[in-house]
């Protein structure tokens, strides 16, 4: 057909029309690029704007109750630059910050997603298999694949608030959005047990894919005390150059995330540090839980305070600073765990150990990425 342009095309049409296509060169993205830049972009939400909008949501929850189950109350985070058909943060992870009232219990249920409750604001009950956790700001709780888990504000007499993270873009990928309710509305509760261990083998639930699982208790309940606690001691002997310092969440005895796709983080930012600025091919979604500070990410600059959101897209160079006199406490949830299964981690100081933040505003529309 010759080197024809118009050949190529014609050649194309009558491959895409059974399902072929011929071979074309693409992109090639090297690893010593500084300048790449993620299709994820990075994104900030204010507490402000959440909590608006949290409350708008719970006053239409409330007047549905009158005509039937009223919808949930919460607010999803939606990075402009995903799918805008699948409200997600980053091309794996969702977060949906969530409210409870007095009183008001979700129906005990499962699904494939794997997620993680860290609690924002009040107290409230979270049950993972059988047992009852009292989840108090600051805390997380982790809930595995198919683990029957629910929500409840039964028993408290103020309004819970918490955020979900859920692995939404990796069930969506694999095509298993799976979601099951339990036969009754509530879990029972196996009032022997601690507290802080939930059992894998919960009503309905088989395990064998687990490895060494059985009966074996798994911690899936994080207190904020002994969180705090562990953050102190370790800021007095040790700390990164890239995240000052850090702890992950794990299971106890072991360097592993209770989640398989999802791993958990807490940092504190000491007063007057700046870390240098660092990349990773994961991604992740930050939460201010104290105090203040200013991060760049990619080249942009984002202010932060208690309750505000922000997301490192993939690959994407970051550093945060906190330049007053008090600490800032900052949790992140990131897809860390299913990148190091797949080989896929990787990460690298930056050469100049300091991005130059190139003052941009946050985008708040897709027309602002777009025109970056």
């Amino acid at each position: 057909m010759g080197t024809d342009p118009a050949n190529h095309v014609e050649l194309d049409a009558k491959l895409a029309r059974v399902g072929l296509a011929r071979w074309t060169p693409v992109p090639v993205l090297k690893m010593d690029n500084t300048e790449h830049v993620s299709r994820v972009q990075p994104f900030a939400w204010k507490w402000t704007d959440i909590e608006n909008g949290l409350m708008q949501v719970s006053e239409l929850a409330d007047a549905a109750k009158k005509t039937g189950k009223a919808p949930r109350r919460l607010v999803r985070l939606v990075n402009p630059s995903t799918n805008s058909n699948w409200p997600s943060v980053t091309s794996t992870l969702g977060c949906n910050v969530t409210l409870l009232n007095p009183g008001e219990r979700w129906h005990a249920h499962r699904h494939v997603a794997e997620a993680i409750r860290f609690s924002i604001k009040g107290s409230g009950e979270f049950v993972i298999g059988n047992e009852r956790c009292v989840m108090e700001a600051g805390d997380l709780a982790f809930t595995p694949s198919l683990m029957h888990h629910e929500h409840s504000n039964a028993d408290m007499k103020d309004s819970a608030m918490w955020i979900d993270g859920l692995n939404v873009g990796i069930v969506r990928t694999f095509e298993v959005p799976f979601y099951e309710e339990f036969e009754d509305e509530t879990l029972p509760i196996d009032h022997t047990s601690k507290q802080t261990t939930a059992r894998y083998g919960a009503p309905g639930f088989k395990a064998d894919w687990l490895p060494d699982s059985g009966d074996r208790p798994r911690l899936l309940h994080y207190t904020w005390k002994a969180t705090y606690d562990a953050l102190k001691r370790l800021s007095a002997s040790d700390a990164s150059p890239y995240d000052d310092v850090m702890l992950e969440y794990v299971e106890p005895g072991t360097d592993r995330s209770p989640l398989r796709t999802i791993g958990c983080f807490i940092q504190l930012i000491r007063s007057k540090v700046s870390t240098l600025a660092h990349r990773q091919t994961s991604s992740g979604i930050f939460y201010c839980h104290k105090g203040r500070g200013v991060s760049i990410v990619g080249g942009q600059r984002i202010e932060w305070k208690t309750g505000d959101f922000f997301v490192v897209p993939p690959w994407t160079w970051h550093e945060h600073a906190n330049h007053r006199d008090e600490e800032a406490i900052l949790f992140s949830m990131q897809d860390t765990p299913v990148y190091k299964a797949l080989g896929l981690y990787h990460e690298e100081p930056h050469p100049n150990e300091h991005q130059i933040a190139d003052g941009r505003r946050r985008p708040t529309t897709l027309n602002d990425v777009w025109s970056r």
